[in-house]
């Protein structure tokens, strides 16, 4: 951006899923988020979580599927920010990792 500072630049969220299907029967996929936060002048907070899902399609109306999500286990989000005479602090908390597994029936 030759050096100009864009305000779409603070505030960003990425976000990428791939699905892999190694054999008919079986699907795999995998996602993850990127948030990435400005909290002071070309000062970021970057926060990535990660997820996954296998299925497996016993027949045409049988699921099986086990998922887990926030494979890092991130538990927080925290930043301070600090000016000449003050601070400030945020803390938000997020989801703890998660197994799920599921079975799913079709008519």
């Amino acid at each position: 951006m030759n050096g100009m500072s864009e305000s779409w630049l603070s505030t960003m969220e990425n976000e990428l899923s791939l699905t892999f299907i190694p054999y008919r029967k079986w699907q795999w996929t995998v996602s993850g988020e990127h948030y990435r936060n400005e909290i002071t002048e070309n000062s970021f907070n970057n926060v990535v979580m990660l997820d996954t899902k296998l299925i497996y399609q016993l027949n045409k109306r049988i699921e099986l599927a086990a998922s887990l999500t926030n494979i890092l286990n991130k538990r927080s989000y925290n930043y301070i920010t600090y000016s000449q005479l003050s601070s400030f602090e945020s803390r938000r908390q997020l989801r703890g990792r998660q197994l799920l597994f599921s079975i799913t029936l079709r008519k």
